[in-house]
């Protein structure tokens, strides 16, 4: 990751989408390391560290998925829409199940 652009540059993060921001990057590092819970208030983007947090994961194995859970729908698509709009990945790879969806297609 570079950590000197007004924008993330990011070999898995499409060009000039995320703004840079020290303590999400510093956070997202800290998530590649070790298990972490992070806790901050509504609206400092906790979704944009997770983004960062899978980018630079599939960066380092890209044999590996990663998976994020939610409690709500909503909160499911808003993951899904954020990481596909975000993500240089495939779209057909990020996918979004909940309780709507058919059993046997999960």
């Amino acid at each position: 990751m570079d950590l000197g652009q007004a924008f993330v540059v990011h070999d898995l993060i499409k060009p000039n989408t995320l703004e840079f921001r020290r303590y999400q990057m510093d956070l997202a590092l800290e998530c590649i390391n070790q298990s972490l819970l992070v806790v901050i208030p509504t609206g400092l983007g906790k979704t944009v560290i997770a983004s960062l947090a899978i980018a630079e994961h599939l960066r380092l194995f890209p044999d590996r998925k990663c998976l994020i859970l939610a409690p709500t729908r909503v909160l499911a698509h808003q993951h899904h829409g954020f990481l596909t709009k975000h993500l240089s990945i495939d779209e057909k790879d990020i996918v979004a199940i909940t309780g709507e969806d058919d059993p046997d297609l999960r």
